[in-house]
């Protein structure tokens, strides 16, 4: 299989995919600071480990579940590319704009 016909294929797809999406930062990640720096060091024993299994990995699934959703519903009710890239490039704008609106707020 060559270069290119990786990159085109599903799996190829999906691993570029999960590879922008843990770059890219997402409306959760101001949830995720805020829990870390504020409600984190208040706690002992199972409820600190407890938050910090959901902060770490079950705020991101659920961030990720929704992408699905949303995606799938795109896909559905058949939205033209342009519609479907103007979508996602909410979703982004939305991350990063709640990320730096969280970061004046929260100091």
């Amino acid at each position: 299989m060559t270069k290119n016909k990786f990159f085109k294929s599903s799996i190829g797809i999906f691993l570029l995919g999960a590879f922008i999406g843990t770059l890219a930062p997402s409306p959760v990640d101001p949830i995720y600071f805020y829990l870390e720096n504020y409600v984190v060091p208040h706690l002992t024993g199972l409820a600190k480990a407890g938050l910090q299994i959901f902060d770490w990995y079950i705020l991101d699934a659920l961030w990720y579940l929704a992408l699905m959703g949303i995606a799938f519903i795109l896909h559905i009710k058949k939205v033209d590319v342009a519609k479907k890239i103007t979508v996602i490039g909410g979703i982004a704008g939305l991350g990063i704009v709640i990320g730096i609106v969280s970061k004046i707020a929260l100091g």
